[in-house]
């Protein structure tokens, strides 16, 4: 949250224009999330969208055997809600 070199400067990014994310576009690519986890309201299939061509694929890895945690984690990190727990 500090400046650097303690930090990345959070606070004086969210003073800029879009410094909050408010009509950021982002593109990650990962295999799919917990569109349903309680810390991300925004991650709707409106705003999801899977490759053209591609549906959203969930494979199987031995720590994560439904595919979505790493997924989750990600797309959190970019549009967690401000709710006072959890990821903001």
């Amino acid at each position: 949250m500090d400046a650097p070199p303690n930090g990345i400067g959070a606070r004086t990014a969210w003073l800029l224009p879009g410094g909050r994310g408010a009509g950021v576009l982002i593109a990650d690519v990962e295999y799919c999330w917990n569109t349903s986890h309680e810390d991300l309201s925004k991650a709707t299939p409106s705003k999801i969208l899977p490759m053209p061509g591609h549906s959203q694929w969930c494979p199987t890895f031995p720590n994560d055997p439904d595919g979505k945690q790493h997924g989750t984690s990600v797309l959190g990190e970019m549009i967690a809600d401000n709710n006072g727990f959890g990821v903001t």
